[in-house]
């Protein structure tokens, strides 16, 4: 058989389609970032944004288990038809429209796939429901923090002391900062400003670790684009060999020798295997 001068054979050897660890990784974290934000914040914010939470948990969930779970398992089906190419590749009996036959098949998988996989990126991508979550807790909090020095004037308004400082306040910034100054009770507490300021620290918390659950939700993302990118580039590269044949190169030029056939094939029967056990991993995550 004469030297490949035609298709380039690096091509497909690049059969990564994930890296599994990493992703499975990746989304045990979010899950887990979900989970945690809930418990710890669930008797400090109001039921609403709890759900709000859970109801987006949920929606990951789907999404792993419905999307990236299963295209897994599709991945492993067009891993099986690739490996048959590569199987009639390597015979010198086969005919030319066989192979262009079963490249077309490819080609037709590779092209749903990549529609589906820029379907879903532009779907994640564009939902901005947990940056409205973050903003309603924020002016939750802000809320809650002018309810609390509202309800501590009022629990006060008997009190000459405080009625005077209000009374200051209210009526000029500078006046009441000379005021404060001046007069420093003993009784700190009085002002209830270790209150103010707790509220102020929790409510600190509670946009900074809801950002962090951000950050690690968006990382979803980059799962989507990397799935995204191989079928990309399986349709590009599969194009490419649709247009070989139509160009009519002879079979010496396309079929491949048998141990570079082999080791191709070997490389897609081992990324088809660690895709059938990523799937069942993240089935058994997800029960």
């Amino acid at each position: 058989m004469n030297s490949i001068n035609v298709i380039n054979v690096e091509e497909w050897k690049n059969s990564k389609y994930l890296d599994y660890n990493n992703t499975f990784n990746i989304i045990k974290d979010i899950l887990n970032a979900f989970h945690d934000y809930e418990m710890n914040n669930v008797n400090i914010l109001p039921i609403k944004f709890i759900n709000d939470i859970k109801n987006q948990e949920f929606i990951f969930y789907q999404l792993i288990k419905e999307d990236i779970a299963l295209e897994s398992y599709r991945f492993s089906l067009y891993a099986d038809d690739v490996i048959i190419y590569i199987d009639m590749l390597m015979k010198e009996s086969i005919e030319l429209n066989d192979l262009l036959e079963v490249l077309k098949s490819l080609f037709e998988d590779t092209k749903i796939r990549l529609n589906f996989m820029e379907d879903l990126y532009n779907k994640y991508k564009n939902n901005d429901e947990m940056k409205k979550i973050l903003n309603n807790i924020h002016e939750y909090g802000h809320h809650t923090l002018n309810d609390n020095f509202t309800s501590y004037n009022s629990n006060n308004s008997n009190n000459p002391f405080h009625s005077c400082l209000a009374s200051l306040l209210s009526s000029s910034s500078q006046l009441s900062s000379n005021f404060l100054s001046f007069i420093k009770p003993n009784n700190k507490s009085s002002l209830n400003q270790p209150l103010l300021n707790n509220e102020n620290e929790n409510q600190s918390n509670l946009e900074i670790s809801f950002q962090e659950l951000i950050f690690k939700h968006e990382k979803g993302l980059n799962i989507i684009y990397e799935i995204k990118q191989f079928w990309k580039n399986q349709f590009e590269i599969i194009n490419k060999f649709i247009d070989i044949f139509e160009k009519g190169e002879k079979k010496d030029e396309i079929l491949l020798p048998q141990e570079v056939g082999q080791d191709i094939r070997n490389n897609w029967e081992e990324e088809k295997k660690n895709s059938e056990i990523f799937y069942h991993k993240i089935r058994n995550l997800l029960k």
